[in-house]
């Protein structure tokens, strides 16, 4: 072959017999796909940062208030508060050990809304009123039970957040769903003391407990309203290598070689996929 000629193959192109210079298609072509992430709503968004908001305000009220109302309620004393707070700490770790296996399976949003339901119980629980259960393991059990619903619902919160958020500003958007976390925790000790300490009458615990309650069922009825939106969007990126044939009306057909058969069809701009197996 002369240089010259070798230059234009070099190109992409060949020169046939009369001198015309025809373009001339590689054997094997590779395709992309990118599925791209959808931008989130901000509903879904403020949604999130109000569960996650929530759920801190419901641990900062009990972790200020807990020891205080053992100590009234049931005389405790530093070692019977050290005791509870001990195994409050395995419920956590034995409901974060749940969570790890359940994540693979459950959804996230499921398994929010069963943090959410469990927290809900446990402070219904601690709430003091007439009940068969005598109130210490009523507490007890109560305030084991919302452990482990924070446990669970905060990371998993966190997670399904940091899924549906876009990967561009990625640390702004974190940035405030931790803001909502770190106000919850300055808030929520305040409030937990001025129903303490200014409600009488042993409506206390009703004004804490109820009230924390109150905003978790808000929580979980605005999770249902946006249910269909906590799913996180797929990010794909699948590279196809195949054998490219072109047909007399001017489309393109690509063959994978794994069983996938691409049509293009370049003057209508239509693609159509066919499974070869």
């Amino acid at each position: 072959l002369s240089e010259e000629h070798s230059q234009l193959l070099i190109n992409g192109k060949n020169e046939n017999q009369y001198g015309t210079i025809v373009e001339e298609e590689s054997d094997r072509i590779e395709s992309q796909v990118i599925i791209e992430q959808r931008l989130p709503s901000l509903r879904v968004m403020g949604s999130l940062i109000f569960i996650q908001f929530s759920l801190m305000c419901c641990w900062s009220q009990l972790e200020t208030i807990a020891s205080l109302l053992a100590g009234d309620s049931f005389g405790w004393h530093i070692h019977e508060c050290n005791v509870l707070f001990i195994c409050g700490g395995a419920a956590s770790l034995l409901a974060y050990v749940t969570f790890f296996f359940a994540s693979k399976r459950i959804e996230d949003r499921f398994l929010i809304a069963y943090a959410i339901i469990a927290c809900v119980v446990g402070l219904l629980l601690m709430i003091t009123w007439s009940s068969p259960l005598p109130y210490l393991w009523r507490f007890v059990a109560g305030y084991l039970i919302v452990n482990m619903g924070f446990m669970t619902g905060r990371p998993v919160t966190f997670a399904l957040y940091s899924k549906l958020i876009p990967e561009k500003n990625q640390g702004a958007y974190l940035g405030y769903m931790v803001a909502g976390g770190s106000a919850a925790r300055t808030i929520g000790p305040f409030v937990a003391v001025f129903c303490y300490y200014h409600i009488g009458n042993g409506m206390n615990t009703l004004a804490l407990f109820g009230s924390i309650a109150t905003i978790m069922i808000i929580c979980l009825i605005v999770m249902f309203t946006l249910w269909s939106s906590l799913i996180p969007s797929v990010s794909v990126s699948v590279s196809v290598a195949g054998d490219k044939g072109k047909s007399s009306d001017g489309s393109v057909s690509f063959h994978h070689s794994e069983g996938l058969s691409m049509h293009v069809d370049k003057a209508n701009g239509n693609v159509s996929k066919t499974s070869l197996a």
